[in-house]
C-alpha cells in the first residue's frame, strides 16, 4: 500500500511538473479612469488563432484578479464592466512565469483590436429564389468572440449593389458567420473560413420563410446561430428587453427573444442580468438592428424547443390567446386605418384591393417604443413581421406586430399578454367591437396621482373594477355595474393613503371573465 501511494506521489509531481512546464499564470488589477479599483469586471483572455480557447475571471472588490494555469501562447486580454468600461491589451503568457497585465476602464469604446497579421478577401453574389441579383441587400461577417469563444469579435459589413454583387477587402483569418437578408426578400447564413492572401466566395439564396396567405412559418424553419457575448438588459415601462454585445464593445449586435416575461424552463436557466457573460443558440429572424435571435439555449442549458412555443399559461390572465398558438409570419401591404374616439384600429390590405386581410395588433394606444418606430397612417405601404393568430369563428386573422419596416416594435415573440383592443375580424367601417376575450390596460404607467383603467367588451356585461396595494388588501372599488359593449374606463385616483411611491394591483371582472393588471404610483 506504501509502495502505491509514493507511486500515484509521484505521477501526480510529474503531471504538475509537466503542466508547468506548458503553462503560466495572468495577474493584476482593474482600475477606472479616476483610479478606483473596480470589483466584479469580467475579465476574458481570447487565444489568438484558436477561437475555442479562452479563460476568464472576475476581479475582486480591490480590482485585483489572478487567472492560474493558462496555456502559453498569445491572448488578447479584455477587461468589462457595464456602466464603467473597457479596455483591451495583448499580452503573451510564458511558460512557468507570471505575466501581469493592469486595465483601465474607459466610458468609450475599447481601443480596436490590433491590425491581423494576414488578411484574405470575401466576395459573392446574393440572389432570390427565382434567380434574380437583389441588390441593397445587407452582408454582415461576424467572427465568434467573448465567453467560450475566443477571438476579438470582429464584424464586417456592407450591401451590394445593383447586380447583386459584394466584396470585402481586408478581412482577418479565421471563420466567421456570414449573413445576407432584405426585407419580404428573405435571408440566408453560412459558415465560412478566410484564409491569407486568397478570396473566399460565398453565395446567398434568399428565401422568405412563409408566405402572404396566412400559414406564417415556424420556429424550426429559422436558421440557427451560435453566439457568444456580454448580455444588454433594457427596460421601459411596458417591458424588459435583451441584447447581446458580441465584441465588448458596449454596443448590442443583437436583440434575444426569450418569450413571455412569466416564461422559465424549470431546469435552472434564467434570463441573463446586465453584463452577463453568456453563450447563447438560438434561431435568427426579422430585419431590424439589431437582428433579432430566439433563444433556444443560454449557457449550455435548454430554454425553449425549436418551433414550438413556451409551456404553460400562467400570468396571461384575461382570456389571452395561447402563445403555442402564434407562428410567425413576413408579410407586407396597405394600411387601413379606422379611427375611434378611444382608440384607431388597424388592418392590413396584402393586395392593395381596398379589403382588409389582417388586423394588425399594435398594443395599448399609447405605447411608444421610441425608437422611431410608428404606427401607419391610412394608406401607407408597410412591411411587417409578426405573430399570426387565427381569427375568433372564421374571422380574419390577426397578426401581433413585432417589427414595423424593418424597425423594432414593443413584443417579443410568443408574449400575448395585454394584447389591448383586438377588434372583430370583420371589416365594416363604423362598426369596431373587440374579440371575445376581456383585455384590459392601464394609463399612464407610472402615474402620478390618477391612471385610467381601460377595458373592451364585446357586449353589455356587468363588471366590477377593484383595486388592491401591494399585500392585497382592497383599496378601492371603482366599478360595479353594467357597461355597454365597446370601450370602457374608470379613474383611480391615489392622492389619499399613499405617502409615496406605491404598487397596486387592478382587477376587472366581466362576467365568467378576468383581466389584471399593476400600476406603479411615482411620487
Amino acid at each position: 500500500m506504501k509502495k502505491l501511494f509514493l507511486l500515484v506521489l509521484a505521477l501526480m509531481l510529474i503531471s504538475s511538473m509537466a503542466l508547468a512546464q506548458t503553462t503560466g499564470s495572468v495577474s493584476g488589477t482593474v482600475h477606472d479612469s479616476l483610479d478606483n479599483p473596480v470589483g466584479g469586471a469580467m475579465i476574458n483572455l481570447m487565444r489568438v488563432g484558436d477561437p475555442h480557447q479562452d479563460y476568464h475571471a472576475q476581479s475582486a472588490m480591490d480590482g485585483t484578479f489572478s487567472i492560474p494555469d493558462v496555456e502559453a501562447g498569445s491572448y488578447i486580454a479584455l477587461a468589462f464592466k457595464m456602466m464603467v468600461g473597457h479596455d483591451r491589451d495583448s499580452i503573451e503568457v510564458v511558460a512557468g512565469q507570471n505575466t501581469v497585465v493592469n486595465f483601465v476602464l474607459s466610458s468609450g469604446n475599447p481601443p480596436p483590436p490590433p491590425p491581423p497579421d494576414e488578411t484574405g478577401s470575401v466576395s459573392g453574389t446574393v440572389r432570390d429564389t427565382l434567380n434574380n441579383p437583389v441588390a441593397g441587400a445587407m452582408v454582415d461577417l461576424m467572427a465568434p468572440g467573448g465567453h467560450h469563444h475566443g477571438g476579438p469579435g470582429l464584424h464586417y459589413h456592407t450591401q451590394t449593389a445593383t447586380d447583386g454583387t459584394f466584396s470585402f477587402a481586408e478581412v482577418a483569418v479565421g471563420g466567421y458567420l456570414a449573413m445576407a437578408s432584405k426585407m419580404m426578400v428573405g435571408r440566408d447564413i453560412d459558415s465560412i473560413t478566410v484564409a491569407a492572401d486568397q478570396n473566399t466566395e460565398v453565395n446567398f439564396v434568399l428565401t422568405i420563410m412563409g408566405d402572404h396567405d396566412g400559414h406564417g412559418w415556424h420556429g424550426d424553419s429559422l436558421e440557427i446561430v451560435t453566439l457568444t457575448g456580454w448580455a444588454m438588459v433594457r427596460s421601459d415601462s411596458a417591458h424588459t428587453h435583451y441584447f447581446l454585445d458580441a465584441n465588448g464593445d458596449d454596443t448590442a449586435d443583437f436583440r434575444l427573444i426569450f418569450g413571455p416575461p412569466w416564461y422559465e424552463p424549470g431546469n435552472g436557466a434564467h434570463r441573463p442580468n446586465d453584463g452577463d457573460s453568456i453563450w447563447i443558440t438560438g434561431g435568427l429572424m426579422g430585419y431590424a438592428e439589431p437582428q433579432a435571435v430566439v433563444v433556444y439555449e443560454i449557457n449550455g442549458l435548454f430554454w425553449r424547443q425549436p418551433g414550438h412555443g413556451h409551456g404553460g399559461h400562467g400570468g396571461h390572465g384575461g382570456g389571452c390567446p395561447d402563445p403555442d398558438s402564434v407562428v410567425l409570419i413576413e408579410t407586407a401591404g396597405q394600411a387601413i386605418v379606422e379611427d375611434s374616439p378611444m382608440m384607431d384600429h388597424y388592418f392590413l390590405d396584402t393586395n392593395y384591393d381596398d379589403t382588409a386581410d389582417y388586423v394588425l395588433i399594435f398594443g395599448p394606444p399609447w405605447y411608444d417604443p421610441g425608437n422611431g418606430a410608428t404606427r401607419p397612417e391610412d394608406g401607407d405601404s408597410v412591411t411587417i413581421v409578426g405573430g399570426l393568430l387565427e381569427g375568433p369563428d372564421g374571422n380574419l386573422d390577426r397578426v401581433i406586430v413585432y417589427e414595423i419596416n424593418g424597425q423594432f416594435w414593443w413584443r417579443d415573440p410568443g408574449d400575448t399578454t395585454a394584447l389591448w383592443a383586438d377588434p372583430l375580424s370583420t371589416y365594416e367601417p363604423g362598426d369596431r367591437l373587440p374579440s371575445s376575450y376581456l383585455v384590459a390596460s392601464s394609463y399612464p404607467n407610472p402615474f402620478n396621482p390618477t391612471a385610467t383603467i381601460y377595458f373592451e367588451l364585446t357586449q353589455p356585461k356587468h363588471v366590477k373594477v377593484t383595486v388592491f396595494d401591494l399585500l392585497g388588501r382592497k383599496i378601492a372599488v371603482l366599478a360595479d355595474g353594467t357597461f355597454p359593449a365597446g370601450s370602457n374606463q374608470v379613474e383611480f385616483n391615489a392622492s389619499e393613503g399613499a405617502n409615496g411611491s406605491a404598487v397596486y394591483f387592478y382587477r376587472v371582472e366581466a362576467g365568467s371573465e378576468v383581466a389584471t393588471g399593476k400600476m406603479v404610483l411615482l411620487k
